[in-house]
């Protein structure tokens, strides 16, 4: 069985077991201590985050004595200190974006990625390992320059990591021959341009960059 430890876990097992016997802990291949089962067949093995190695160990749990003779209980702990390194393909994000793209790099196994929009937890996606882009989809959440926005990565230790997203509104400027440049904020905003034209003259209204 893998257990994930982030930095300071102590490693906590509990169980239950024959009454009455003793339990042999082994850690790394060496011994570590016995631990008694009280007689009611309950455990308890505690080990300190200062007996444990950064990244793998191997703890096994056995009878000890003339307890039963059954296979010893394997533990494979991995010990994570590190936090996610989080990386923003954009840190600024405008009204019309859609989705946030975000790199994890770091980390042997895949973890969770989440987006947050004024604390509430918008999107969410697994890395896959891999160093790889994950989409986090902005959905039909209406951005602003209030909005609190955030990306967070926690791996399968829980260690976080977090990068806040800027929003900055983008203008589209018009252009009108023979009127100055003007610029219009959001899709909400009205438009409107006086214009003098020979009557019944067709009027070609371009929009574009």
């Amino acid at each position: 069985e893998d257990i994930w430890l982030g930095a300071g876990e102590m490693l906590l097992v509990r169980g239950t077991a024959q009454p009455n016997e003793a339990l042999a802990v082994s850690l790394n291949g060496h011994v570590f201590g016995n631990f008694v089962i009280d007689e009611e067949g309950n455990f308890a093995v505690d080990i300190a985050p200062s007996s444990l190695d950064e990244g793998e160990n191997a703890v096994d749990i056995a009878y000890s004595g003339k307890g039963d003779a059954s296979q010893p209980i394997a533990l494979t702990v991995h010990v994570d200190s590190a936090p996610p390194q989080l990386t923003l393909q954009s840190a600024v994000v405008d009204q019309h974006a859609t989705e946030i793209a975000v790199r994890v790099s770091g980390e042997e196994m895949p973890c969770e990625v989440a987006l947050l929009v004024d604390g509430q937890r918008v999107s969410s996606a697994e890395t896959n390992g891999e160093d790889a882009l994950t989409i986090l989809s902005i959905g039909d959440v209406e951005l602003s320059e209030q909005s609190a926005i955030e990306v967070e990565a926690i791996d399968r230790a829980g260690n976080r990591s977090a990068q806040s997203v800027a929003f900055e509104r983008t203008a589209v400027a018009i252009e009108v021959e023979g009127q100055e440049a003007r610029d219009v904020y959001g899709p909400e905003t009205p438009l409107e341009i006086a214009l003098e034209a020979e009557p019944d003259a067709l009027l070609d209204v371009a929009c574009g960059g």
